[in-house]
C-alpha cells in the first residue's frame, strides 16, 4: 500500500517517463531475444546436452543400485520390463532434460530455416522487381542506352573506391556482385565463365561461390545460396573505367544473375 501511494504522488511526466523507459527496456528485450532465438536456441541446446549427460551419468549408478537391491530382496533375476519399472523415476530427470534439449535445437533450427526462405523469398522478389524495371528501361531507352546507365553506376563505385593496396602485375578487376576488387586479366575470367558452363551442362547446377573458386575468390555467405542451372548458363560481360587513383579497372558484370532456389527441379 506504502509503494502504491508513492507512486501514485510521483508528478504525472515522472511516471509517463518511467513507462516510457520501463517499455523501452521490454521492447528492446524482446526484439534482441527475436533477432538472436537461433542462436540463444543453440546455446541453451548445447547447455542441455552437457546436462543431459551429466544427469545420465549421476542416475547410472543409482539405477544399478536399485536393481541391485531389488534383486537381492527378492532372489531373482529382474527382466527388462522390471529393469525399467525400478529405475523410470530415476532417468525421468535425464528424459525431461534430453527431451527439452532436442525440442530446443529443433527449435532453433526451424527458425533459421524459416528465416533463410524468408531471405531467400525476398531476394526473389527484389530481383523480378528489379529485372521488370531494367526490362521496361530497355524498352523505353533502348539496350544501349541501358547498359551505359548500368556501366556509369559501376564507373561511380570503382571512382569512389581506394584501391592503392591492390597492388599487382595484373589488371585490377571489380566484382560487380560482391563488390569486391582483385587482380586478374580478361582472359582467365572467360576461361572461368567455359569451365562453369562446362561443368552446368554435367552437373545441372552450381553456386556462385564455384564460380568464385574458379577466379581465386573466398567464398561469401550468400554465395551458396545462389547461382545458376543448365537452363540459365552464366553469361557475364566487362566495362571499364577509372578508379580513384587514374588506374584502369575491369568490371565484371553479370548478364545472367544468380538466382535463389537455382538446384530445385534438378
Amino acid at each position: 500500500m506504502c509503494e502504491q501511494r508513492l507512486w501514485c504522488q510521483l508528478p504525472d511526466r515522472m511516471r509517463d517517463t518511467m513507462n516510457a523507459k520501463t517499455s523501452n527496456i521490454i521492447r528492446s528485450v524482446n526484439k534482441f531475444t527475436n533477432n538472436h532465438a537461433p542462436l540463444i536456441l543453440t546455446a541453451t541446446g548445447s547447455i542441455g546436452v552437457v546436462c543431459t549427460a551429466v544427469l545420465a551419468a549421476k542416475a547410472g549408478p543409482r539405477a544399478r543400485a536399485a536393481i541391485y537391491d531389488y534383486e537381492m530382496d527378492n532372489h531373482t533375476n529382474t527382466t527388462a520390463f522390471e529393469k525399467v519399472k525400478i529405475t523410470w523415476k530415476i532417468y525421468l530427470p535425464t528424459a525431461i532434460c534430453a527431451v527439452a534439449t532436442i525440442s530446443t535445437l529443433f527449435c532453433g533450427n526451424h527458425i533459421a530455416l524459416k528465416r533463410g526462405a524468408n531471405l531467400m523469398q525476398a531476394y526473389s522478389i527484389l530481383d523480378t522487381t528489379f529485372q521488370e524495371y531494367k526490362g521496361q528501361v530497355k524498352k523505353a531507352l533502348g539496350e544501349k542506352e541501358e547498359r551505359k546507365i548500368d556501366d556509369a553506376i559501376s564507373e561511380q563505385k570503382v571512382a569512389s573506391h581506394n584501391t592503392v593496396v591492390l597492388n599487382g602485375p595484373q589488371p585490377l578487376t571489380m566484382d560487380d556482385l560482391s563488390g569486391r576488387y582483385f587482380r586478374i586479366d580478361a582472359e582467365k575470367i572467360r576461361q572461368a565463365q567455359n569451365a562453369l558452363n562446362a561443368r552446368l551442362l554435367q552437373e545441372d547446377w552450381i553456386s556462385l561461390n564455384v564460380f568464385y573458386g574458379l577466379l581465386g575468390l573466398d567464398p561469401i555467405g550468400l554465395g551458396d545460396d545462389i547461382g545458376w542451372n543448365a537452363d540459365r548458363l552464366l553469361d557475364i560481360r566487362f566495362t571499364s573505367c577509372l578508379t580513384a587513383e587514374a588506374e584502369p579497372c575491369l568490371v565484371i558484370k553479370y548478364d545472367t544473375v544468380p538466382k535463389p532456389d537455382y538446384y530445385k527441379g534438378y
